[in-house]
């Protein structure tokens, strides 16, 4: 004969929690952790320093490059220049903080190629602090007296719609004027 279980005993209801488990506590430790590493990397970055980069990548020797914060009323700042980058090199400066709040600022960049007159040209748009990358870049195009002139600043790894340069040129050495 058999035994019928009866239904009136009551079973044990097992609860699953996400730590039942040493393995569970583990994985949940090592989250954490690289988490933890993740936001401080991301910390570290936004907390640097910005600099400025001229590149010539032309064949001609830029004379000078002035890079100036500029609105409607002039000049916010006395500038970053640059002398004498010879061909096909680059020079590199910390660009530094600049409290650009509200400014509706520029980018004012001045250069001058040796045998040729002063150029200028205002890139972007600054309505924030600014505190990150500008890269100027001089490109060799395949016609002669021209250069392609790109203008980027990035603020960090968040991207500001308060923000907005990263501008590319055409530059006629021999008219004298900038192009988009």
């Amino acid at each position: 004969m058999r035994k019928i279980k009866s239904a009136t005993k009551k079973e044990k209801i097992q609860k699953n929690t996400f730590l039942d488990s040493k393995a569970k506590i583990i994985n949940a430790v090592i989250a954490v952790v690289v988490v933890m590493i993740i936001v401080a990397v991301f910390m570290f970055m936004e907390s640097g320093k910005g600099n400025l980069v001229i590149k010539n990548d032309t064949d001609l020797k830029l004379e000078y490059v002035k890079v100036t914060f500029v609105n409607s009323e002039g000049p916010m700042n006395e500038g970053m220049n640059f002398e004498n980058i010879d061909a096909n090199n680059s020079k590199k400066i910390l660009s530094g903080q600049h409290d650009l709040r509200g400014t509706e600022a520029n980018l004012e960049v001045r250069f001058k190629f040796e045998n040729y007159d002063e150029i200028f040209t205002d890139a972007g748009y600054f309505n924030d602090d600014f505190k990150g990358n500008i890269n100027i870049d001089f490109e060799r195009t395949k016609q002669d007296g021209v250069v392609t002139l790109k203008v980027k600043a990035k603020n960090s790894l968040l991207p500001s719609n308060l923000i907005n340069c990263d501008e590319e040129y055409s530059v006629d050495l021999s008219k004298g004027y900038v192009a988009e």
